[in-house]
């Protein structure tokens, strides 16, 4: 699954700049934020870039892109399932070099596509409720209803 992000007057934005961020995603996702040694660990940097590696917390503290927060919301959804961190990774748009510098690309493994499809939608939703500065909780059964709505005309047999 690759995502396109357009970040049109948000480019600038920093999850330093969200008040209560931390809180608002513990809230909607217990865990995001695990212990270094559980299998769900996932961190920032390192191998391959010019950054020390750290935690998404730290990342989360000290400030960082949209999209990377999307790319780490996403990932904990993936891998709650597996028990284990998704292969995935954000990055800048190669449109930099065209002189688009709003897209950004999120790149990721999946255990299923509608998954993946659903992962980024409710990711979509969470950061959107978030830059509004609003709580948000998932409600499963509410995603499994509207999942099942979606789905029913296209699985709906003809008489």
């Amino acid at each position: 699954m690759v995502l396109v992000l357009d970040m049109e007057d948000k480019l600038e934005l920093t999850t330093s700049q969200i008040p209560n961020i931390e809180r608002m995603m513990e809230y909607a996702l217990p865990g995001i934020f695990p212990d270094d040694d559980s299998p769900l660990a996932h961190s920032c940097g390192g191998a391959g870039t010019e950054h020390e590696k750290h935690t998404f917390r730290e990342e989360i503290e000290a400030g960082t892109n949209i999209p990377h927060l999307l790319e780490h919301v996403v990932l904990y959804l993936l891998s709650r399932r597996t028990n284990h961190c998704s292969a995935y990774c954000g990055q800048r748009s190669g449109d930099i070099e065209a002189g688009i510098n709003t897209h950004f690309y999120l790149v990721t493994d999946y255990p299923s596509k509608v998954e993946a499809i659903v992962a980024a939608d409710i990711g979509f939703q969470l950061v959107s409720a978030w830059l509004e500065g609003r709580a948000a909780k998932i409600e499963p059964e509410v995603v499994i209803n509207g999942v099942c709505k979606m789905l029913s005309p296209m699985l709906d047999r003809a008489a």
